[in-house]
């Protein structure tokens, strides 16, 4: 069952957009940005409630987990770990991202004084010692 309202939700979904999308056929094509965020948050979201369905073993463990959706909200460890190494990642690639726009050369860093280029390089391989690739998963496929 968990398999069929996997499957329905997509349908139902691609169904209605596909019926807003022929019945507004003489609109412009291009959405304003707004509204284009808007449309990709509530897909984004939909199409993870449906892989709720996907992945869980009976329809009472995939309404549980729909009913525990709501409640029990506290930052957990994984939370405060995840907010982290996304902080840790992001700022250092966003300043260097920001600091790269101002330039005009794309090769900017290699023109840097020796300690900035050695400070970026020594975070990048603390990065890859800290945080190394996950281990292997078995493909969600293979379970079934």
């Amino acid at each position: 069952w968990t398999f069929l309202i996997w499957g329905m939700i997509h349908g139902l979904w691609l169904a209605a957009h596909r019926y807003l999308s022929t019945r507004n056929a003489d609109a412009p094509t291009s959405d304003p940005l707004p509204l284009r965020a808007i449309k990709v948050l509530v897909t984004f979201h939909l199409v993870c409630l449906a892989w709720l369905f996907f992945r869980a073993e009976s329809l009472g463990q995939a309404m549980e987990m729909l009913g525990n959706l709501g409640r029990n909200w506290h930052v957990t460890p994984f939370a405060q770990y995840a907010v982290a190494t996304f902080a840790f990642f992001l700022v250092p690639l966003f300043t260097y991202e920001a600091w790269v726009e101002r330039q005009t050369n794309l090769l900017a860093l290699t023109e840097v004084r020796w300690p900035f280029r050695a400070a970026i390089y020594v975070y990048v391989i603390l990065m890859l010692l800290y945080f190394p690739a996950p281990g292997v998963n078995e493909f969600i496929y293979f379970q079934f």
